[in-house]
């Protein structure tokens, strides 16, 4: 799986984080690339252009023109680049942990009005069993009687 920034740097560098669970949806300015598209735009990570269709789905994915880093400034590149991509990191986590709150609270919920509707039916099945009780003792209140006319 793999989320990018939809808004590149100055250099064209995207934001970029490969989560270890899916995102039932994706955080506002990010996208999912697409599982056929996600090794070729894995190549081309940091600097990476999109093709977006109509829906803001990924159609395509190429590099994005960039300059060079000079070999003074990479390890400066790298660091900020590191804790641009923590930063995307602990954002998307947060973003994950609310839709599993959020999905919790549903399934809490959801119980519950299970467990409602077990306790009816549960006493439903209760009355129709005292129903189903007294019709057995009426029937033979009535058996007896026409036995006893019977006879």
């Amino acid at each position: 799986m793999l989320y990018v920034n939809l808004t590149a740097s100055e250099n064209n560098a995207r934001q970029n984080v490969s989560p270890s669970i899916e995102f039932s949806t994706v955080p506002d300015g990010w996208v999912k690339i697409p599982d056929d598209l996600e090794e070729t735009a894995r190549g081309y990570l940091p600097y990476l252009a999109l093709t977006l269709n109509d829906d803001g789905n990924v159609m395509a994915v190429s590099e994005a023109d960039h300059e060079t880093p000079q070999e003074d400034i990479v390890a400066t590149v790298s660091i900020d680049e590191t804790v641009r991509n923590t930063d995307a990191t602990v954002s998307l986590m947060s973003f994950a942990m609310n839709d599993i709150i959020s999905k919790n609270a549903t399934l809490t919920s959801q119980n519950a009005t299970l467990t409602s509707d077990l306790e009816t039916a549960n006493t439903e099945i209760s009355t129709l069993k005292s129903n189903v009780s007294d019709m057995q003792s009426t029937i033979e209140t009535m058996q007896q009687a026409i036995s006893s006319l019977q006879t």
